[in-house]
């Protein structure tokens, strides 16, 4: 990845990291519940929370999930018994 194209990734997290969102909402909630403390605990989890996806994007994670199939349904299996077992229970109710 060029300096550029790295420049660019960045100045477009920064912008949806400072733009109001559910983020900043999260943070404002918290302080206002919980204090200075509490908001402060908050912005941490948050920058954390996006450095971490950075990272993994700049690995390659989403190019990997882009054409994996399989990555990218990991639980459809998972998905398929809870389904089975939600008809079940309709079922179940209704008999």
């Amino acid at each position: 990845m060029s300096l550029t194209t790295y420049s660019l990734y960045l100045a477009a997290v920064a912008v949806l990291v400072l733009s109001p969102g559910p983020t900043m909402l999260m943070c404002m909630t918290a302080s206002l519940n919980e204090g200075k403390s509490g908001a402060l605990a908050s912005a941490v989890g948050s920058i954390s929370a996006v450095l971490g996806i950075m990272t993994l994007s700049a690995l390659g994670l989403g190019a990997l999930l882009a054409t994996s199939e399989i990555a990218f349904h990991p639980g459809q299996g998972d998905r398929s018994f809870l389904s089975h077992l939600a008809r079940r229970e309709d079922i179940l109710q209704q008999g």
